[in-house]
């Protein structure tokens, strides 16, 4: 039956193995790197190949345990999601592979009071380049196509930065450092995102999706830090897009 299946959707074996690479092994981060890559290279070299590009926001709240606040409310910080994606439909099925690069902002804001009895308000971000890879299903609803679909991602830190203010008039920013030492933030991130959405026949579409990161960025002892984000995109694939 997979057999069938993998004919009937065109798919070569070396695509397989990088795509198995991606699913089985999420927590390698070199080697989700450079799949990437590779996947990226296969997707152009298809007769099916797409491309488009996407612009949006996310809605995202870190899960950060800060040692030094006696009480905290956390709150939702917005940022940009800009980029592009690199996309096959497997031949005659309802599945595609969709690869994408996108400059992403995720971080948090909250207020509360730090040990020494300071009223502290806190926006703290990170600026990424994020690369989900997701398998996708389409249905065709209306005069477009429905489509839902999932899959891991991997993001590398460009840049960010912690801002405090105390007591509504102090204020401290610093940038945020990218290391292995104690209180420096892991590069790299990675986890796992849903996505749901809706295609029109030209090429254009919505999509809503959650990403949940899975690596604690922290290299505090007795501290976590974990990417939670909610977004929405509207974008545009060059061409006609998918006609099923």
């Amino acid at each position: 039956m997979w057999v069938d299946f993998i004919k009937k959707c065109k798919i070569n074996f070396n695509t397989l193995r990088i795509i198995a690479l991606w699913m089985v092994n999420p927590f390698n981060v070199k080697k989700l790197i450079l799949s990437n890559l590779a996947i990226c290279l296969i997707l152009t070299a298809s007769a099916q190949f797409k491309m488009g590009v996407q612009g949006g926001l996310n809605i995202s709240k870190m899960q950060y345990s800060l040692q030094q606040m006696i009480s905290r409310t956390d709150n939702i910080r917005i940022g940009p999601n800009i980029g592009i994606m690199i996309g096959m439909d497997l031949g005659e099925s309802k599945l595609s592979i969709l690869q994408e690069f996108s400059y992403s902002t995720k971080g948090l804001l909250y207020n509360g009071l730090n040990q020494n009895a300071e009223s502290v308000d806190g926006n703290i971000y990170i600026n990424y380049l994020e690369m989900p890879l997701n398998l996708l299903y389409y249905s065709g609803i209306g005069r477009g196509h429905f489509f839902f679909g999932g899959g891991p991602y991997v993001a590398l830190g460009l840049n960010g930065q912690t801002k405090l203010i105390y007591n509504s008039k102090e204020v401290e920013q610093t940038d945020i450092l990218f290391g292995t030492e104690p209180g420096t933030v892991k590069k790299t991130d990675f986890g796992v995102q849903g996505v749901l959405g809706y295609k029109l026949g030209y090429g254009s579409y919505i999509k809503l999706f959650y990403s949940h990161g899975l690596s604690n960025l922290s290299n505090t002892p007795g501290e976590s830090i974990h990417n939670r984000n909610v977004g929405v995109c509207f974008g545009y694939f060059f061409g006609s897009g998918r006609k099923k």
